[in-house]
Order: structure tokens, then C-alpha cells, then sequence
């Protein structure tokens, strides 16, 4: 069988079809398994893709494909984690005028933000900052 699939121009997806239908015409039986090769392929291009277009332009079944997605991501070495750099200047509110209040916005790695502003320039920012970055 015959499949014909636009690809909308995309060299990657267009050469992975061909290889799949090179796989289809010269595998051994009918029912052979896609190698895992071709599999990892076809993930890869999921994470730039939508599954669906891949899917279709491979002639795979999509739901298979967001299985294989997500084993495939479950599997993915994870990124080292990245300990917060955290630069913090101690400023006593005497240096301040008293009209000038205190603003503060940070954001955790997490990307959780915290967003401070007062006209109160006492306000125990070093606590807060620590009560900030060590929470989980």
C-alpha cells in the first residue's frame, strides 16, 4: 500500500517517511514490529511536532505515537538540577528615605514568583527571602 502524506515542506519529517516506507516494503512479514529505531525517531520529531501531523505523515496510529512520547520522555536522562544563585545585600532602613518603601520581586526555579511591595521599610525582608527560597 501506498501512502502519500504532505508534509508541508518539512525535510526531517519528509526523509523520516521515506525511511518508514523503505522499512514497510522491505520488512519480512506483514506484521513485523517498527524497529525501535524508527520509533525513537519519530519521537524526537514529536517534541518540535505535533504528534498528530507526525503521526499522519509517518502512517503511524496516533495514540501509539503519545504512548511512545511519553515512555520515550519518562525515559530522557533528566537535567542536573540547577542550585539557585542567590545574591542577597542586607540594607538597613536607615539608609533609606522614609518615603521611599521597599519593592521586591523574585522568582524560584520552580517558577514560583514573589511579588513584595510596602511603604513600611521594616519589613523583615531577609525572613521573608529565606522563608521564600527554602520553601517547597
Amino acid at each position: 500500500m501506498n501512502r502519500t502524506h504532505s508534509t508541508s515542506h518539512d525535510p526531517e519529517l519528509e526523509q523520516l517517511a521515506e525511511r518508514f516506507a523503505h522499512w514497510r516494503q522491505s520488512r519480512a512479514t506483514p506484521k513485523e514490529r517498527i524497529p525501535t529505531s524508527l520509533w525513537e525517531q519519530a519521537t524526537a520529531l514529536c517534541q518540535t511536532r505535533p504528534p498528530s501531523r507526525v503521526a499522519k505523515s509517518l502512517g503511524l496510529c496516533t495514540s501509539d505515537l503519545k504512548k511512545r512520547c511519553q515512555t520515550h520522555a519518562l525515559c530522557a536522562p533528566l537535567p542536573a538540577e540547577v542550585e539557585p544563585s542567590v545574591n542577597f545585600v542586607e540594607v538597613s532602613p536607615a539608609a533609606w528615605p522614609p518615603s521611599c518603601g521597599v519593592q521586591l520581586e523574585m522568582q524560584r526555579p520552580d517558577g514560583s514568583h514573589l511579588y513584595l511591595a510596602s511603604q513600611d521599610v521594616g519589613v523583615p525582608l531577609a525572613e521573608l527571602v529565606r522563608t521564600f527560597l527554602e520553601a517547597k
